[in-house]
This record gives structure tokens, sequence and C-alpha cells, in this order.
């Protein structure tokens, strides 16, 4: 009887993927349905899949199993309730319409669900920022200095969170329930179709034959395949079961090996031209066009990459560790004949730069997708596997999509605390000396709010509270943004939380701590480029054209050195060993090569020129020794 109870769970979870995936490909072609349909529709059937297809427990006694489904049909109600009265929803006056008893008891159940899916998809931070933000709302009055406010009543938040387009329903799941979903949905037609495994291919063709080839195959793929899911964990599970253990059997430690997934998968989220859809949020949140964004997103993506490239390169050398057999190579012919498959991505380009929306764009990409797929029998999409594209576009929504709702209830009661503008107040204070203060002020608290979130949630909860600190100080809006959304995609692979850093490690078993480590490693060029943009935008191609040039060729020269002293490697040319003192001024240097600006860049030379000096009176020196006990 249970067997039986649990089989109906499963396929009932599975229709509802399917329906859902239905749901968001008809809005995508025929039009976006009415506010509180299409992101009330898009929320219950991901509170419902939640609860049917992640248990309370792994037990399989009864009362667990009867626990979900309640939660699933109490989904079904609350959030179906804004589907039912989606005219009575859109039609309320904010604050001075009166809240009935009904209204009240479902808006506190929906926390409380809301609350709980959260708990089950991302673990305990982001929702307890979320009871945080709701006990802050209620008890203001009683929190001491600039913290403190007049407090609000359940009836305002419950006004606010559950019956306005300013929480739950807010613009945050509007993302997910339109094009964001769309492009999970991309994602999983691509896979089934065999793209990713293109992407594999690609990357092996152009490093594989090189040295440490498997490390640079994982850095390329996971970046073609980041770029388009936006996920960083997703991607880890989907690149990294096969690269993980590839760098492995090559002779990278474990713990490497992993840290390179991570880092390179986290920093699919900044490259153009898709960007996981992060530049489209952006367009949406600052009114700047979409090929602005991917314009000055493009140079500090390629330097993270480059970053990444080289340091695995070095490790290479530095132990020996040689590129792949030949005849592990895939053939150019072969490649050539797959190109076909990269046509939908094409189209999403093309529809993106002549300025048709990203709901539209994804949509006829997906059509693409099933078309193109049928050419050839090996990738065309059957019925079976057209059916597990639309279940696995569903199920790979959830984490999104609950993430999102449970942003807007932290952003609602933002609305009514008036936090935001108390932290610019206090990062305005604290700028009253120096810029570097405010923005490492800044980058703590994004980090923290973007502890555990995907990508997207974690970019547009910092956007309210910490870029209007940012803009005050004197940032562009493309400055200031881009700043706040590195931070929150670097917050994934940031101890202690360092959710995609974890994923990772669970593929290669290694040490979570040496992992961690070594990630960030990795991605140092990632957490300083945010700076180096804050001070001065010619990274991001905002500038005079000499002063663009010119900043680009010094972060080259400085990411070789960053590269180097973190490696341990010896110096090119002189090829003397460097001790800990020069690893650390070299270091330094580096980071000084990509903070733009003649000064910095002249103590940086001139830092590297002493150390090669004092290297090249050494190598003499050793020389002569060795020519004297010669004779």
């Amino acid at each position: 009887m249970l067997r039986k109870k649990l089989f109906t769970i499963v396929t009932l979870a599975t229709f509802l993927a399917i329906i859902m995936s239905i749901f968001h490909l008809y809005a995508g072609l025929f039009g976006v349905f009415p506010l509180f349909i299409q992101r009330g529709g898009h929320l219950t059937f991901v509170m419902v899949l939640i609860f049917l297809t992640h248990p309370f427990s792994s037990s399989k006694k009864k009362w667990f199993i009867w626990l979900d489904i309640l939660l699933a049909i109490l989904s079904l109600l609350v959030f179906g309730y804004a589907v039912v009265f989606y005219d009575m929803f859109s039609l309320r006056e904010g604050l001075v319409d009166p809240v009935t008893t009904l209204q009240m008891v479902f808006g506190v159940i929906a926390i409380l669900l809301i609350f709980e899916g959260a708990r089950r998809m991302v673990g305990w931070p982001l929702p307890t920022l979320m009871l945080v933000s709701v006990f802050y709302c209620l008890w203001g009055k009683y929190f001491p200095g600039i913290f403190a406010h007049r407090g609000w009543e359940m009836r305002y938040i419950i006004n606010t969170v559950y019956l306005s387009s300013r929480g739950i329903f807010g613009g945050i799941l509007g993302i997910s329930a339109t094009y964001a979903a769309l492009f999970i949905l991309f994602g999983s037609a691509l896979t089934e179709t065999k793209v990713s495994q293109l992407f594999i291919d690609l990357a092996t063709s152009l490093t594989g034959k090189s040295k440490g080839g498997p490390a640079k195959i994982a850095v390329v793929s996971s970046g073609f395949f980041g770029m388009i899911s936006g996920a960083a964990v997703a991607n880890v599970y989907a690149t990294g079961t096969l690269s993980i253990p590839t760098m492995k059997k090559l002779g990278y430690k474990p713990h490497f090996a992993a840290a390179v997934e991570a880092a390179a998968s986290t920093g699919g989220a900044i490259l153009p031209p898709v960007m996981g859809s992060i530049a489209f949020v952006m367009s949406d949140i600052t009114g700047i066009p979409y090929i602005k964004i991917l314009i000055a997103a493009f140079v500090p993506a390629i330097l993270y990459y480059f970053g990444i490239i080289l340091m695995v390169h070095l490790k290479a050398v530095r132990f020996d560790l040689r590129g792949m057999p030949e005849e592990q190579i895939p053939k150019t012919k072969e490649l050539v004949k797959k190109t076909y498959l990269l046509i939908p991505l094409i189209l999403l380009v093309y529809l993106l730069f002549v300025g048709f929306t990203p709901y539209y764009s994804v949509t006829m990409s997906i059509l693409c997708t099933i078309i193109v797929s049928a050419i050839k029998k090996e990738t065309r999409l059957t019925w079976a596997t057209f059916l597990r594209t639309l279940e696995n576009g569903g199920r790979n929504v959830l984490l999104i999509a609950v993430t999102c709702a449970s942003a807007g209830i932290v952003l609602g009661t933002l609305s009514l605390t008036g936090l935001a503008f108390r932290f610019t107040g206090l990062i305005i204070r604290i700028s009253q000396t120096t810029l570097i203060l405010p923005l490492f002020f800044s980058m703590i608290a994004i980090i923290i709010l973007g502890m555990g979130l995907p990508a997207v949630p974690a970019y547009i909860i910092v956007s309210a509270l910490a870029i209007p600190a940012l803009i005050e100080l004197g940032l562009l809006p493309m400055q200031a943004h881009l700043f706040a959304l590195y931070f929150a995609i670097f917050s994934g692979i940031t101890p202690p939380v360092c959710v995609v850093t974890f994923a990772a490690a669970s593929i290669a078993k290694s040490d979570i701590n040496k992992t961690a480590i070594a990630a960030l490693e990795l991605a140092i060029v990632g957490l300083i480029l945010p700076y180096c943009f804050a001070f001065n935008p010619s990274l991001l191609l905002i500038g005079a054209p000499l002063e663009i040039i010119i900043s680009i060729i010094t972060a080259v020269i400085g990411i070789f050195f960053i590269s180097i002293a973190l490696m341990g490697m010896k110096l090119p040319m002189i090829m003397g060993k460097i001790n800990i003192i020069q690893r650390v001024l070299l270091l330094a240097s580096g980071v000084l090569l990509l903070v733009t600006g003649i000064q910095s860049d002249l103590i940086a030379f001139g830092v590297i020129g002493i150390i090669y000096l004092i290297q090249f009176k050494q190598q003499i020196k050793k020389r002569q020794m060795n020519q004297a006990a010669h004779s």
C-alpha cells in the first residue's frame, strides 16, 4: 500500500512538472498571462512540486508522507487563491485596503510554506534571513539607533508580502515566472539534444592536447554551459561528473580538481552574451540596454577565465601534468558535422541583439532546438525524450522559484522598514575618509546576503540594499550594479556556506576546507575585479580608447603575476625560485596592475623590476659558485 502511494506521488509530480513547462511555453508563444495568474500559477506549481519531490524526511513512515501531501494541498489553496481571485489582487490599493481573516490566515500560511520550501531546497541561510526580516518588520521599534523604525502590524505585512505585487508575487518572482523558467527549459532541451556534450567536445578539441588539458576542458565547457544555465550548482553536477574524475586521473589532486570546476562553473553567470539570464534582470532594474551591459561585462569576464586557465596551466607545468592522448581528442571533421546544434544558441543571441525580449527570444530558441535536433537520429527528440525535457525543465526551476519567492518576502519587508535608506546613510557616513571602506563593507553585506542563493535572487536582494549606497558614493549605475552582481555570484564559493564548492567537493570526494581555499585562489581575479572597475570604469570599456587599451594590457600582466605568485612558479626568463616574501610582493604588484592608474602601475612595475634584479643577481652568483666548484 505504501509503495503504491509513493508511486502515485512520483507519477503526479512528473505530470505536474510537464504541465508547468507547457504553461510557460504557452505563455512564451501567445503572451504572458495577467500578473497574478502568471506568477501565482508559476508559484502554485512550484510549491506543490517541492513538497511532492523533496520529502520532509527520508523515512518512509506514513505520517511523513501525509505531512508532505498536506503541505502540497495547502500550497494549492494558498497560492491558487491568487490565481482564482487575480482581479481582486490586482485592484487592491496598498495598505488602505482591509485584510480579511481568511487572507490573514492564508498570508501567514504562505510565509510558512515558503520558509519550509526554501529550507528543503537551499538549507537554512535564506529561510533564516526571511524570518529575521519579518521579525524586524514587526518589532523594529525595539531595535537600537539607525535600525529602529515604527514597527508594523501583521496585517500590514500580509498586505504587502502576500496581497500585493511588492512581496511574494513581486518583480523578482516575475523573473522566475517568465524568462528564467524558459531559460532553464532551454538548458534542459540543450542537454537532451546533446549540445552540452558538444560544448565538452569543443573544449576538448581546443585545449585537450595542452598541458593539464582536462582541467582546461572543465574551465571552457563549464563557462559555456554556465553562460546558458546561470545556475552554478547545477553546472557543477552537469559538467563536473565528467571533468573532475578525468582531472584526478591525469594527476590533479582531488581538492584542486573540485576547485577548478567550482570556480569555472560560478563564472558562467558573468560571461556574455547570455550571462545566465542575469543581464536581462539587470537591464530590467536599471533601464540600461541589454547590449550595453554585455559590452561592459565582456572584458572582466574574459579576464576572469584567463586567470583560471593560466593558473591551471601553471599548475600543470609545475607538476608536469600532460594533456590527453591524441586518440581521445574529438576529430575536427566530426565536430564540424555537429555544429548545426549551435543554431539555437546563435538564434538566441541574434534575437537579443536585434531587440526582441528575452522571453520571446528564448521561446523561439527552444522551438528551434526541437526542429534542429530532428536533423539527425542521434540528436532527435522522441516523445520520451521530449517529455523528459519538459519534466526536467519543470523540476529544475524549483530552486530559483522558491528562492525568488523568499527574496520577495525580504524585499517586501525592506520596503516597509526603510532599511535600505538607513544602510545607504551608514555607508555614506563611513565613506567620508575613503572609498575603499564602504566598498569593503558593501562586499561583506552582499556576500552574507547572497550565501546559499542562486545568482539571480542573490543579485536582486543586494540590489535593493547595497546598490543605492554605492551610487550615492559617486559610482555609475553600471559600476555599482556589476560590483554587487560579482559578489552576489561569487558568494557561492565564499566560505562559510560556499554551496558551489560543497557540490564540487562531493563529486571529487575531497576535503571541503582545502577545496574552498583552492577555489578562492582560482577565483581571486573575480574578487579583485569589482574593486578595479569601481575605482576606474575603463575595464568596463567606459572612457577614452587609449586608457581602455592600457587598462586591459596592464590587467593581463597583473593577472599573470598574480598567478605566478599564487602557484609558486619560477619567474619567466630568469627561472629562479621565488621565496614567500617575493610571492607576496608579486601578488600585491599584480593587484596594483589590475587597479588601473599610472601611479599604481609605476609602483607595481618598480617592485617587479626589483624582484627581477634580485633574482638575476642570485642566478649570476649561483653560476659563479658552480663554475668555481667545477674548476
